[in-house]
């Protein structure tokens, strides 16, 4: 069993966010029905593909902070999503990250799900990246 000092949790996840996989991550939307855990792969998450959808732009990390918990966190630039019509629609139930060349980094489920059905419909997501060290 180890411990991490507080003060060291953001050092950490300033690293992280720094290293070359995390500096130009994409956002993605997925229409996977999952909890997505330490096992998950991106292989295991189908890409959204409602009318307008497209992968965000890169996210750019901020700085590392102490959240209410006691993790280290980094929170990155809000990312929108909006579909322009109705002609392929999805439901959202889980969002991942991956490197600026696919690899993937992380997911997780939205809070509830989100109905791509008309144009208009959207949602905006703040990606956060959590360091969770006892």
């Amino acid at each position: 069993m180890y411990s991490v000092p507080k003060p060291q949790k953001v050092n950490i996840v300033n690293a992280i966010v720094a290293m070359t996989q995390f500096v130009g991550a994409i956002l993605h939307l997925s229409t996977t029905d999952i909890i997505p855990d330490q096992d998950t792969e991106l292989a295991d998450f189908t890409e959204c593909d409602f009318t307008g959808y497209a992968a965000s732009s890169a996210i750019v990390w901020g700085s590392a902070y102490l959240d209410a918990t006691g993790n280290g966190t980094s929170a990155g630039t809000a990312k929108t999503f909006v579909a322009t019509g109705s002609t392929i629609t999805n439901i959202a139930y889980t969002y991942y990250v991956t490197t600026a060349l696919g690899a993937y980094l992380f997911g997780g489920r939205l809070l509830v799900p989100v109905n791509f059905a008309e144009a208009g419909d959207g949602v905006t997501l703040l990606p956060t990246f959590v360091f969770q060290g006892s």
